[in-house]
Formats: C-alpha cells, sequence, structure tokens
C-alpha cells in the first residue's frame, strides 16, 4: 500500500500539484465555493430551466462515522438533472490520514410516484464524478460514480445520502459517503 502510495505521488503533475494546494488552505476552499456559487446563479438566471441551488452539509462515513465532514452545492436543471461540487475535508480511515478532497458530479434524479408509500425516498440520483486529486485510500481513481436519495420535507428541507464508488473499477474501492442536511434556495 505504501509503495502504491509512493507511486502515485511521484507521477503528479501540475493539477495534481495545484488541487493539493487549493485544499491545504481554508482560504482557497472558501475561495473555490465563492467562485462556484456565482457560477450556479449565473446559470440559474440565463437558463429558464434551472431549478433551485442546494447547499447540503453533513458528516462523513466510511465503515463508521470518521470524523470528517462534507459540504455539496448543485443545481438542477429541467427537473432532473443536478449538477454539483463537493468538498469532503480531513478523515481518519483505519488509522490513515486521508486529506481534503472534492469532486464535480453529475446526476439523473427520479422523483418517487406521488401513489407509492410515504416511507420510499423523495429522489433517488445516479451519475458520474471525476474527484479532483487521486491519493486518498478511499477512493482509488479519480473518475466513478455517485448514487444519492433524499427525503424532502417541503420545498426547501431534505435529509439524504450519497455515496461515491468507483464501481470496483479500481482498487481501493472503499467508497465515500456523506450524510447530508439540505436547503433549497
Amino acid at each position: 500500500m505504501k509503495e502504491q502510495l509512493v507511486v502515485i505521488t511521484d507521477r503528479k503533475c501540475a493539477a495534481d500539484n495545484f488541487m493539493q494546494k487549493l485544499f491545504s488552505n481554508i482560504r482557497r476552499k472558501f475561495y473555490l465555493v465563492l467562485g462556484f456559487v456565482p457560477l450556479v446563479v449565473v446559470v440559474s438566471t440565463f437558463s429558464p430551466e434551472t431549478h433551485a441551488a442546494e447547499f447540503e452539509i453533513g458528516p462523513t462515513y466510511t465503515s463508521r462515522f470518521n470524523g470528517g465532514f462534507g459540504i455539496t452545492f448543485s443545481e438542477r436543471f429541467a427537473g432532473k438533472y443536478d449538477l454539483g461540487l463537493s468538498l469532503i475535508s480531513e478523515q481518519k480511515w483505519e488509522a490513515v490520514h486521508v486529506s481534503n478532497n472534492g469532486n464535480f458530479w453529475a446526476a439523473y434524479v427520479m422523483h418517487k410516484p406521488s401513489r407509492l408509500w410515504r416511507v420510499l425516498p423523495s429522489e433517488f440520483s445516479l451519475g458520474a464524478n471525476h474527484w479532483f486529486k487521486n491519493q486518498s485510500p478511499i477512493n482509488g481513481c479519480k473518475v466513478g460514480y455517485v448514487l444519492a436519495f433524499k427525503y424532502r420535507f417541503g420545498n426547501d428541507f431534505s435529509i439524504g445520502w450519497r455515496h461515491w464508488s468507483n464501481g470496483d473499477s479500481c482498487v481501493p474501492n472503499r467508497g465515500q459517503d456523506l450524510m447530508t442536511f439540505g436547503w433549497k434556495f
């Protein structure tokens, strides 16, 4: 495992170095989020098919809650497509320090038919994601899948679970989970 991490570290490209520096500083993370939010607002303004932006926050989970947290900003298009940015903080997994990471993702959203039981989640979503950096013993590779479900309370609030995985296309394949509390605005 340590040899694999050394090889990955030796092969860093300029983009990986930039992303590592970006996420090692809270001020830089703030600027990234600050840059993404106006982008979502501009797209929302000029696209009549956007519905609402959503902010989600919550603890990270990998086999257990591991001391990290994540935030997600997303925008819904045509009522069924989500485009988002997620930032994941440092965390510990099986005594291994996992540094900050983040990803862009896009997902197709399926809504629960109103005639089904109320215990089912309000929404399921499935899509693809791209991690900013790939030095995590959790992710394994930069490209993967995202699966999520949400319970909506009224129009503005939600509780959900988001799971990122590489679908066993590379190793390791631990997956990254985020329990979310969301607010749509």
